[in-house]
């Protein structure tokens, strides 16, 4: 019965689909058969829903063959005729089935009831997941073909940083407004999708009905959803996690203490005994939130929710209340946590499914294209360089110099994104088979290319600070050492360049390693002559003696150990891998093991500490002031002033006062705003499809311009970012023909004495620009002085120390000093 069920389904997909010969003319050949059976099944469920709600809504009815002239018996006859003529097709089901499938369903959506149109929904959202894993998979290693140039431009940026940086800044601003309006677009149109309950008021009511709350979905998108997938599902796990650790929280102390605090005995307990352990549970669970080593979403979605929760269990409820969470440790579907629970996953999903469909924005392809213009840039970098030590740029060389330092800036600032592209692609493919050896590769790429450019760093001042060799003496040393250095340059740079076309893959085969020794062996080469025939020029120049030598060439000195240091730091890594060493690979304990370690990281350090402090007062005072509130301006149990304070937890550097006004600007003038929206929307029949038409289209544009102003701006980003958040929640509020004037007040005040509480601890405990710039300072000299004392003993940096950490230190330092100024 199941098996003649389930094909029936399957031709009756075929026929809502099309003709056979549609589908033999669309048929996808690359697809595989596991794809097929993906895209099949995710279409399956949707029109199951329709078929069921057919067979649900007539009579009982005998077999067809009783019945030769019955409408719906001939039906099934096409259908199976259909099925016969395309039974042995090999391909796959295209775009197109797809549409005209979604049209069945809608003709037959009338008949539906609420459960049954929420199915369909989510048969609907589990075909976009499989559309979009499909996407991943096949574009996860196609680089994505965006530069356009032509080959003599590219030829001319080889070798001049000028040309290159205005050809890169030019391609890298339209590259990035179209892809931030192409980000914000995604965003509107899947919050739009997901916004659609509005449009059917019997589903909107049943999800009432069920305690689930839909405001949520908006924030949860524009809050989730980043530039790539892997940094979208990083931030979709987090929500995720710090939702079920809310529900979880709230599953236990509900499963000991049903309902909460009540008036009068509660099972043997006073009600001020529930009260007591209830708040010594809520302490508990908000200092460990805050002190233990979370990452920020999942504290900020975690205590969003347990702050409300907390607050509804210590309320005193007359004896007999509703129950609205899940109690006595039996899980409820109407409970309010496994509501918000279903709604984050759904919503969090859907920001998944964003920046995957209709072309997937990958951090593996994102690092894999940057690994490839890094390499461009470091080589134009340095010929640049060179040509500048070599005096070629004598007219010009000032302005010629400040370009090359700006392009330089360029190549840090990409190799940060590649950083960030690299850890995130964890979350595409979780390491399976070679891409562990791809991202490895990659991180030591970027390991290397950071040391290559403090290099150019310390090139950039030695030439800065305007070489003090005599005149004569450096144009008699450039004439003899032109060519051996322009020859080692040559080789070391195109051994760099095997070196990143060999990380790219994660692997090294036998060709390219001897290709690879080859090239080391020529370098080296080049080195040495290099070497001696500086030495020899210098001597010739000069006295015999070091001394004398040092003293009349000590600059050139500097620069020409920088220049053998990085080609040293390239034929190190070339001889690495050479070797062709596999990654070392991780099993499920040492995974699970390092997760739980992690959880304890770094919580004894300063920073650390200052910051759960500062968060901990913040959060208690907040919901001290809701639950005691202020007479008839804020009344008692109000949840709202500790939900906002939770939501704006973060894990901000900078000046305390910048950071509150972006926060009041951000939720105050995003709330009013969502609020003046929600006001215009109400003014139509709530029940009307007017009504639910206007909302998905206004909190679409809505959406759409907050995303694009927090991925564009830097000044603005994290206003807009709240903007959006919580203006996207009031315009997704119930609808009521008479809008709630007191309650948006009440909100407006929420908002603003939460800001106000913050802002004093910030204020109270954080410590001033100049403290920061001050301690920073300090930090770079103690590194320093520890990698100095290092090199001169050990002739290596320490562990734990690199250049990178002590630009860190310098950069903090200037930013705190601006602020302080």
């Amino acid at each position: 019965l199941a098996r003649t069920r389930l094909s029936r389904i399957v031709r009756r997909i075929l026929h809502i689909s099309g003709s056979a010969e549609m589908v033999h003319n669309h048929v996808r050949p690359k697809l595989t058969g596991r794809m097929r059976m993906i895209l099949l099944l995710a279409v399956a469920t949707t029109a199951l829903w329709c078929h069921a709600t057919g067979s649900e809504s007539e009579a009982p009815h005998s077999s067809c063959s009783a019945r030769p002239n019955d409408a719906r018996c001939q039906e099934e006859e096409d259908v199976d005729s259909a099925y016969l003529q395309v039974h042995t097709v090999q391909g796959g089901v295209t775009s197109s089935m797809l549409g005209k499938a979604a049209s069945a369903v809608t003709k037959g959506a009338g008949s539906l009831s609420p459960p049954q149109r929420v199915w369909v929904l989510l048969g609907g959202w589990c075909g976009l997941a499989c559309l979009g894993f499909i996407q991943r998979v096949r574009y996860m290693d196609v680089a994505s073909g965006k530069d356009e140039s032509s080959e003599h431009l590219k030829l001319l940026a080889r070798a001049d940083a000028n040309i290159a940086l205005a050809h890169e800044q030019d391609q890298a601003h339209k590259e990035v407004l179209m892809d931030n309006w192409g980000l914000a677009f995604r965003a509107a149109f899947f919050i739009m999708l997901s916004a659609t309950p509005a449009m059917m008021p019997d589903v909107r009511d049943w999800f009432h009905l069920m305690t689930y709350d839909t405001t949520y979905t908006a924030v949860l998108i524009l809050w989730t959803m980043d530039r790539t997938i892997g940094k979208s599902t990083a931030a979709a796990w987090d929500a995720i996690l710090g939702t079920v650790l809310s529900f979880f929280f709230m599953f236990i102390i509900s499963g000991f203490f049903p309902g909460g605090v009540h008036e009068g005995d509660h099972e043997g307990f006073t009600g001020h005994h529930v009260w007591y352990i209830g708040m010594a549970y809520f302490l508990i669970t908000v200092l460990g939130m805050l002190y233990l080593n979370f990452p920020n979403g999942v504290r900020v979605w975690c205590l969003s929710y347990h702050m409300a929760n907390m607050m509804y269990f210590l309320k005193p409820k007359p004896v007999g209340s509703p129950a609205i969470f899940s109690e006595g440790f039996h899980i409820s579907l109407k409970g309010q946590m496994f509501g918000y629970c279903l709604i984050t996953v759904l919503a969090t999903g859907l920001s998944v499914i964003a920046v995957s469909l209709p072309t997937p924005k990958s951090s593996h392809r994102a690092a894999l294209e940057k690994a490839a213009a890094t390499k461009g840039e470091f080589c134009t970098l340095l010929r640049s360089l060179t040509r500048i030590y070599l005096g070629e740029f004598a007219t010009d060389a000032s302005n010629v110099f400040v370009r090359v330092q700006m392009y330089r800036s360029r190549l840090v600032a990409n190799l940060q994104e590649m950083q960030s592209d690299v850890t995130f692609s964890w979350w595409e493919h979780f390491d399976r088979g070679s891409y562990v050896d791809v991202r490895h590769m990659l991180g030591q790429h970027v390991e290397m290319s950071r040391k290559l450019v403090s290099g150019v760093e310390a090139i950039e001042s030695g030439l800065a600070s305007q070489l003090g060799t005599d005149v004569d003496k450096r144009a008699n040393l450039i004439k003899e050492i032109r060519e051996p250095l322009l020859a080692m340059e040559d080789s070391m740079l195109k051994l760099f360049e095997q070196v990143v076309e060999g990380t790219q893959d994660g692997m090294v085969d036998e060709d390219e390693a001897k290709a690879m020794l080859e090239s080391v062996s020529k370098t080296e080469a080049d080195m040495l002559n290099f070497s001696k025939t500086f030495r020899s020029t210098c001597s010739s120049l000069s006295d015999e003696s070091f001394a004398s030598r040092h003293q009349a060439f000590k600059d050139e000195y500097k620069v020409v150990f920088v220049i053998l240091t990085m080609a040293r730091e390239i034929t190190d890594l070339a001889n690495h891998l050479a070797k062709r060493e596999p990654a070392e690979r991780s099993n499920a304990f040492q995974v699970a093991k390092g997760g739980v370690s992690n959880f304890f990281a770094g919580t004894m350090e300063e920073s650390h500490l200052a910051f759960a402090q500062r968060n901990s007062i913040s959060l208690l005072l907040c919901f001290f002031f809701g639950y005691v509130g202020n007479g008839s301006l804020i009344p008692p149990y109000t949840a709202d002033i500790a939900t906002n304070a939770s939501l704006l937890l973060s894990n901000f550097v900078g000046s305390a006062l910048q950071k509150n006004m972006g926060r009041v600007q951000g939720l105050v003038i995003g709330s009013v705003i969502g609020r003046v929206i929600h006001a215009l929307l109400s003014m139509s029949d709530c029940s009307s499809s007017v009504f639910g038409v206007s909302m998905v289209v206004t909190i679409g544009v809505f959406s759409c311009i907050s995303f694009y102003l927090f991925m564009s701006s830097e000044t603005f980003g994290f206003t807009a970012y709240l903007f959006g958040g919580f203006g996207s929640m009031v315009i997704l509020s119930d609808c009521s023909e008479h809008e709630n004037t007191s309650a948006a007040y009440l909100a407006i005040v929420c908002a603003t004495l939460c800001i106000i509480i913050m802002a004093g601890v910030d204020l109270a405990m954080a410590p001033s620009a100049a403290e920061d710039a001050s301690e920073a300072l300090f930090s770079f000299m103690r590194g320093g002085r520890e990698a100095a004392v290092s090199l001169l003993e050990n002739a290596k940096l320490p562990d734990g120390h690199d250049s990178a950490e002590l630009a860190s230190a310098l950069e903090d330092t200037k930013r705190s000093a601006q602020e302080a100024q």
